[in-house]
């Protein structure tokens, strides 16, 4: 292998500009053309490399794989887990649209709002409750008597959801 460069090169220029060629260049190695011209030499036998050739990109591949999937995987990690769930739960036909599936909730969701949006809560969210959806607003449904945090952890336990009415006033309530 090591004398094929030199070969080719032989091979590919004109040997009468190098003089005396079949009869002072003799191989060394490899072991079979050992004290042979070199202008016997096979360069049949230095082709097997494609076996290697194979190896090396299917090895450089696999590296370059991991290397992007480690990366993937560490900056947009739960990215990637977020839509798996999503079709994990699509494809096995999961919802948690039904009571039925998980426990038994009291209330469908807990709306949490700023105190100067009850108002609009009252107007707005109230007159969609019905048979089928109910909603717990922490004036209206708190047990009186317990302490204000403590019934907040209670009635989110109690709710399916939680919903935000996002305003500036509840982004700069303390709460």
């Amino acid at each position: 292998e090591s004398i094929l460069w030199f070969v080719t090169w032989l091979n590919n220029t004109n040997m009468t500009s190098v003089p005396a060629l079949r009869d002072q260049y003799m191989c060394n190695t490899p072991l079979a053309y050992f004290n042979r011209s070199i202008m016997d030499f096979d360069t049949l036998s230095c082709k097997d490399m494609t076996p290697f050739q194979a190896l090396y990109i299917l090895s450089s591949t696999a590296v370059m794989m991991l290397i992007v999937t480690a990366l993937l995987v560490r900056f947009h990690g739960w990215r990637i887990q977020f839509y798996w769930t999503i079709l994990i739960n699509r494809t096995l036909g999961f919802s948690d649209a039904k009571v039925e599936e998980g426990r038994e909730y009291e209330y469908d969701a807990y709306v949490i709002h700023a105190e100067e949006d009850a108002s609009w809560v009252d107007r707005r969210l109230v007159p969609l409750e019905d048979g089928n959806c109910r909603f717990c607003l922490q004036d209206r449904d708190s047990v009186i008597g317990t302490p204000y945090l403590h019934s907040i952890l209670d009635n989110m336990r109690k709710s399916r959801k939680i919903l935000f009415i996002v305003t500036e006033s509840l982004l700069k309530d303390p709460w």
